[in-house]
């Protein structure tokens, strides 16, 4: 990438973002979306992301939806240097894709950005029939029911473990909290989440 290109690629100032998702904003205080999850989940989910949605949204495009594998490249150190930086001695853990989906897409866009980083397969996606989350709007995404599971390999040696999430994009946080609230079923002794965006 060019460096006129890589300037349109502004990160989210870790220390003004929100704490519960890391929005990027002016002041390091729960946003309204983070404090309407305080009142309705517990424990509290932290979120970090990388870049705000806006900024990568025809990337995200491309990568994602339109299948363009190479572009994991673009930004595979920069999200490796990322996560490092955040989630130290925990177990990281990328969310998955259902069978369905990975048959369409070919690819879990989240572990193509972790080639060549060590990360657990933890959690299975189901497949279910109905639109797409990116398809869906924000009251649809809340009313999410849980969409996945804990493998088989993995139900036993969870416990008192520390995990870090990671994910493409924070939307209404739903994802994460599903996956977060199993995690603790199974024993986990703490859960965090980081994105490529928000």
């Amino acid at each position: 990438m060019c460096e006129k290109c890589r300037q349109l690629f502004s990160p989210i100032d870790q220390t003004t973002a929100c704490p519960g998702c890391g929005r990027k904003q002016k002041q390091p205080r729960l946003c309204e979306d983070c404090q309407i999850w305080q009142t309705r989940h517990e424990p509290q989910l932290s979120n970090r992301a990388l870049f705000p949605y806006a900024t990568v949204q025809e990337y995200m495009g491309r990568y994602k939806f339109q299948g363009d594998y190479e572009l994991r490249k673009l930004f595979q150190k920069q999200f490796q240097s990322f996560i490092l930086a955040h989630a130290t001695g925990v177990l990281i853990v990328p969310i998955p894709i259902s069978e369905k989906t990975l048959a369409v897409r070919k690819f879990n866009q989240v572990e193509g950005w972790l080639e060549g980083l060590s990360y657990q397969k933890v959690l299975e996606a189901e497949s279910r029939d109905g639109l797409p989350q990116s398809r869906k709007n924000k009251r649809e995404r809340m009313q999410l029911k849980q969409p996945f599971s804990v493998r088989n390999d993995w139900k036993q040696r969870l416990k008192n473990r520390s995990i870090c999430l990671i994910d493409d994009v924070y939307t209404t946080g739903t994802t994460l909290h599903l996956a977060s609230d199993l995690l603790y079923s199974f024993g986990a002794k703490n859960v965090s989440s980081i994105t490529f965006a928000r």
